[in-house]
């Protein structure tokens, strides 16, 4: 049995030697050779990913934030009814000056050709990408990334209440307008303030005079804003509800709610 063990073993680190070295190796960052890479944006914890290494697309990055600190578990595996993939895996945090070095690189997590990174991680933003060992590796993989701790839950980009906005270089906030009429409204502007006031206890609302009408002292306010680092814009519309603030942040050109306000504070933020 134990010949047939040590018999096991040598195969298996002669498999291992023969892939040769990694090709593509990033070297340091901005030499780095995933600049890059085919962005899939903002990835869900716990939630499987699948994406497909080509000749076009030989690296593939989703990106994720921290609000304090976490324990996150990345790895890839296969595809059902899919072959195996040689994936490698890195792990990145942004920096002042960008991506920058990888912080954690896993090849192979020793069972499998698929790849593993376990890590403790501050608050942050991080991004994690795969890439194929050789140049020539191709095929779909699956991609999850899981997350335990406080800081797992993802920062709203405005804050927590309408009180971190102010004096906050990260946002260039235009001149507050405060309307009283629908008069010279945009037909955009009147549909966002009918859902800011579906916020408060106006869920009868239906029409921007209707809003108007219950708004206290028939005022509701209007305001552009721009997070400076993105170049995101966003409209915030406001309004008093009983002698609080109420109402939602929209995302600029539509009426997509990125967060609504209730009591000043912010709940069901979409934007990170």
């Amino acid at each position: 049995m134990r010949l047939a063990f040590s018999f096991l073993l040598l195969a298996a680190c002669a498999t291992d030697a023969s892939k040769g070295p990694e090709e593509d190796v990033p070297t340091d960052g901005k030499l780095d050779s995933f600049a890059a890479p085919t962005d899939h944006g903002a990835i869900t914890f716990g939630s499987a990913q699948t994406a497909k290494l080509t000749s076009t697309a030989k690296y593939h990055a989703w990106t994720f934030a921290l609000a304090t600190s976490g324990e996150i578990h990345a790895y890839t595996s296969r595809t059902p009814h899919q072959a195996s993939v040689d994936t490698v895996l890195y792990l990145y945090k942004m920096g002042a000056s960008g991506w920058g070095s990888y912080i954690a690189r896993n090849d192979d997590d020793g069972t499998s050709e698929f790849s593993s990174i376990d890590k403790t991680l501050a608050l942050g933003q991080y991004r994690v990408l795969v890439k194929g060992y050789s140049s020539s590796t191709k095929g779909s993989f699956n991609l999850q990334l899981d997350c335990s701790g406080g800081g797992c839950a993802a920062p709203c980009l405005f804050g927590t209440t309408l009180g971190d906005l102010d004096s906050n270089a990260a946002w260039s906030v235009d001149p507050q307008q405060r309307l009283f009429s629908s008069a010279g409204l945009s037909a955009l502007d009147a549909q966002r303030i009918v859902l800011a006031m579906h916020e408060s206890a106006h869920t009868d609302v239906m029409t921007v005079d209707d809003a108007f009408a219950a708004a206290d002292q028939g005022e509701i306010d209007l305001q552009t804003m721009t997070h400076v680092p993105t170049g995101r814009h966003f409209t915030i519309v406001d309004y008093g509800a009983g002698d609080n603030t109420y109402g939602a942040i929209f995302t600029d050109g539509t009426a997509d709610i990125a967060t609504a306000i209730h009591d000043s504070d912010f709940y069901r933020c979409a934007a990170f």
